[in-house]
């Protein structure tokens, strides 16, 4: 009837039993010493220079800007189009509609000849299209725009180097 709370009569053990505290201190000390992160804060003395008094103003010329606006009837070959006051440096008619003639393409090419000759390390030309101008007179374009004839040279350049201006951008969607 009357239940015992307390077995008095079981022994009581006669120490504590440290192997499972000892288990999770051997597995949480490496644990924590490989997670833990060190950081000392370093003072670096950095000396300034002082401000200059009166700046240098240096004058950059304007960055190279080659453009070729092409449409249906004329060439035209731009040498920094946004320069004010600049006019085209040739303006080439194009009669026809299929492809162009081979003496359009030679003027066209004798005038980028010069211009290279002008401003030898350049690379870089905008090929700026009107709507109405065919896919193969663009080729044409890009063909004619790329390397030397083989009889051309130009001065002060090595005879190897026979490009023109092989880097060609569509509707001037390029980047200095």
């Amino acid at each position: 009837m009357f239940k015992r709370r307390h077995d008095f009569h079981k022994p009581l053990p006669d120490d504590l039993n440290l192997t499972p505290f000892l288990d999770v201190m051997v597995t949480l000390i490496p644990f924590l010493m490989l997670s833990i992160s060190f950081t000392a804060v370093v003072v670096v003395k950095a000396a300034l220079p002082s401000p200059v008094k009166s700046p240098v103003k240096v004058s950059m010329p304007p960055p190279f800007d080659l453009v070729t606006q092409v449409s249906t009837d004329t060439i035209k070959v731009w040498v920094n189009p946004a320069s004010l006051g600049t006019r085209p440096v040739a303006q080439i008619a194009t009669p026809g509609k299929d492809r162009y003639s081979d003496a359009t393409l030679d003027s066209l090419h004798k005038v980028l000849v010069r211009v290279k000759a002008q401003h030898p390390s350049e690379k870089r030309l905008a090929l700026d299209a009107s709507p109405g101008v065919s896919l193969e007179r663009m080729s044409q374009l890009m063909d004619i725009t790329g390397s030397l004839m083989p009889d051309e040279s130009i001065a002060g350049r090595p005879s190897v180097d026979r490009t023109l201006f092989p880097d060609v951008a569509l509707k001037g969607v390029y980047v200095p």
